[in-house]
């Protein structure tokens, strides 16, 4: 079950929704965006505790990574909210997040009280076995990967692509 969350009425049934029905199915691997807005932090935590299979997805879109502004994608008018939620400017309806790989595993990790470790892997590797993708870092093989730094605060210091680094970022002091 993917974006358990996203697309659901704001006012369900208390008897008989969605949710319900995918917590009484059991055995479904249940895919969350990890914002804390998709799902409240207290249905993240319980997702967890119930679902052995939870990975993470997003609904980022071209705007990913962008500051809260207007924009236009695709010839599309939209705003990306503080909350890095993009919405079509004059609706309320979501269009898609902002948020960054990293910044969902963060929340992730505040939601649940844990390091960003964990989260990092239902982020990553998880979605791969859900699909049947063998494990991209092989001995002796190419491999896609990012270092990161810092415990506390994380960040991305540079990407490889089968095994050529793409990409390096600076550190915030230089």
């Amino acid at each position: 079950f993917t974006h358990l969350g996203n697309g659901i009425p704001r006012a369900l049934d208390r008897h008989d929704n969605v949710l319900w029905r995918v917590l009484d199915a059991g055995g479904l691997a249940i895919g969350l965006i990890p914002d804390g807005i998709h799902v409240s932090p207290a249905l993240f935590r319980l997702m967890h505790r119930l679902s052995g299979d939870t990975y993470y997805t997003t609904d980022a879109i071209a705007a990913a990574g962008s500051p809260p502004g207007r924009y236009t994608i695709g010839g599309i008018a939209l705003e990306v909210g503080a909350d890095q939620v993009v919405r079509e400017q004059g609706k309320s309806n979501f269009a898609g997040s902002a948020l960054a790989p990293l910044q969902g595993v963060l929340r992730a990790a505040r939601m649940l009280g844990c390091s960003w470790q964990d989260p990092w892997l239902r982020a990553s590797l998880a979605p791969r076995q859900l699909i049947g993708l063998a494990d991209p870092l092989a001995i002796g093989q190419p491999a896609d990967f990012c270092v990161i730094e810092g415990d506390r605060e994380p960040r991305v210091v540079a990407v490889f692509a089968d095994g050529v680094e793409v990409a390096r970022h600076q550190s915030p002091s230089g």
